[in-house]
């Protein structure tokens, strides 16, 4: 399939970054560049066109054009939130380089694969490389290539790459040196049994005669004294769980992607940090959703601050501190609204204003203290931000929409009813001369005080509104089919109301400030 250049700097123009790593970024398409790699020295990614071209010529399919782009970028971005600057040294040989660089690439995508839309790491992995891994048993490259990036080869080792992925899932531009020099020592230990298992005398970890000093340059934290050649094979082969006869014949196995570990966990310093930034009472409201409005809070004041440096003139991030969550962003970006073009991208005013719309019948009691806590988050931010505004109303047997921000304080009971002028009510809503955006929360039925279903149906069609999202259950979904399909509003059928209900502000805000 022809890709040209032009659509793929048009791609590249709409993607973020700043949204999943907390800073700016430079990106750079080179039409010559044969690979792509993000620079730590200044905090700047070069994306390779002619490797992208490659990766589509056998690819039919139109939309993996964006899923290619996508990956090829966010593979670069996940080296910027998770690649120490020191792992690799100046004094690394170009072998060591390319070991080390093919393991952290499998470590990364490993860990952030679930993290951005619509990317597809693995598989941009075959369009480029072949589906099948080309491997020479002569050529320890290319057995480690296979071994870690297409996980096929000896199933010990194959054990080994995930049980260092694992060990060393925290690692990021924050861990300390000692942490990164055991990282590497993991890494060159791996490829070197390799190595030792083509060539005897090649392995460093089986030669005692092996010079000292030049393996201390290579990795740091070896032990003093090196085992005997002997012992060190039967100590390797014992730890993998294989006896010296059974080495000499590896059945070559690949394993079930599915099998992957999870994801990078948050690191504690940075949890700590991102806490400290947050002022504020949760009451009522357990561990895990005060984690993720912290982290919808410095999602959300990144994207507006972002913004804000952007159209006035500054550069943004200067520097690229690296003081960030890497799992503080939702995992929706954008990218899956239907954006409005214009010169200066979605908002060519400017400001932006929220209507949040929140179910408080009876049934939602149990998810006051989350939702208020959420409003106080939402009310700080609009405080700080003055191109920020929100109006919060409420949805029960009536329709109120808070006056001054005291009142933004959900008490729920009684049931649902949308009232008959609810687009009256929306064009009050809007702010004149800014982007708006409505979300709305319906907990049960939304019109289960009405009489037959044709009127319900009419009264709830009312809601699907251009720049809405509707977050809703099952027992609505009837009133959006067949000819009343709603065709303006994004719908999201859940149960989990209130996670949604956050991830779709940071998604609302991402289009609105982009």
């Amino acid at each position: 399939m022809e890709f040209t250049i032009r659509e793929c700097e048009a791609i590249l123009k709409t993607l973020p970054i700043g949204y999943y790593c907390g800073g700016r970024i430079d990106v750079t398409l080179d039409k010559n560049e044969p690979t792509s790699y993000f620079r730590h020295d200044n905090n700047s990614i070069v994306i390779s066109y002619p490797i992208i071209s490659k990766g589509l010529e056998a690819v039919t399919d139109e939309a993996w054009k964006e899923t290619a782009v996508r990956s090829m970028l966010y593979h670069e971005v996940s080296h910027a939130i998770l690649t120490p600057e020191t792992f690799m040294h100046e004094d690394d040989s170009e072998r060591i380089l390319e070991v080390l660089n093919i393991f952290e690439d499998e470590r990364i995508e490993t860990l952030l694969n679930s993290y951005y839309m619509d990317v597809n790491f693995k598989q941009n992995l075959f369009n480029i490389c072949g589906e099948k891994p080309s491997v020479d048993k002569a050529d320890p490259i290319s057995i480690f290539y296979a071994l870690v990036r297409y996980r096929y080869g000896d199933p010990k080792l194959l054990e080994r790459v995930k049980d260092i992925i694992t060990k060393y899932s925290k690692l990021n531009r924050l861990s300390e040196r000692s942490t990164i020099y055991d990282y590497r020592y993991e890494i060159i230990r791996l490829y070197y049994d390799i190595v030792g298992k083509i060539n005897h005398e090649d392995n460093p970890f089986s030669n005692m005669e092996q010079d000292s000093e030049e393996l201390g340059n290579l990795l740091p934290n070896v032990p003093d004294k090196l085992p005997t050649s002997s012992s060190s094979n039967k100590q390797n082969d014992e730890e993998n769980g294989q006896s010296s006869e059974e080495n000499e014949s590896i059945e070559e196995i690949e394993i079930d992607e599915n099998e992957d570990i999870e994801g990078m966990k948050i690191d504690e310093k940075i949890r700590g940090r991102i806490r400290q930034a947050l002022k504020g009472t949760y009451e009522g409201v357990e561990e895990e959703q005060k984690t993720e409005l912290i982290k919808a809070e410095k999602t959300i004041e990144t994207i507006i601050s972002n913004f804000n440096k952007k159209n006035n003139g500054g550069n943004g991030y200067n520097s690229y501190s690296g003081i960030f969550n890497p799992r503080a962003v939702a995992r929706d970006d954008y990218k899956y609204f239907d954006r409005i073009a214009t010169i200066n991208g979605n908002n060519s005013f400017g400001t932006c204003h929220l209507n949040l719309i929140i179910d408080r019948s009876g049934s939602f009691c149990s998810n006051e203290p989350i939702v208020n806590s959420l409003l106080d988050v939402m009310t700080k931010i609009e405080n700080k931000y003055p191109n920020f505004s929100m109006d919060v109303s409420f949805i029960n047997d009536d329709f109120y929409t808070c006056k001054t921000k005291r009142e933004r304080h959900i008490h729920c009971c009684g049931a649902n009813d949308i009232p008959d002028n609810w687009k009256k009510l929306m064009e009050k809503l809007q702010k004149q001369n800014s982007y708006n955006y409505t979300i709305i929360l319906f907990d049960g039925d939304a019109v289960c005080d009405r009489g037959n279903d044709m009127i319900r149906y009419k009264v709830f069609k009312q809601l699907d509104m251009p720049n809405t999202t509707l977050i809703t259950d099952r027992d609505n979904v009837r009133y959006m089919q067949n000819k009343n399909k709603f065709t303006k509003a994004k719908v999201i059928i859940t149960e989990n109301y209130t996670d949604e209900l956050i991830k779709n502000i940071v998604i609302a805000l991402t289009r609105m400030f982009s």
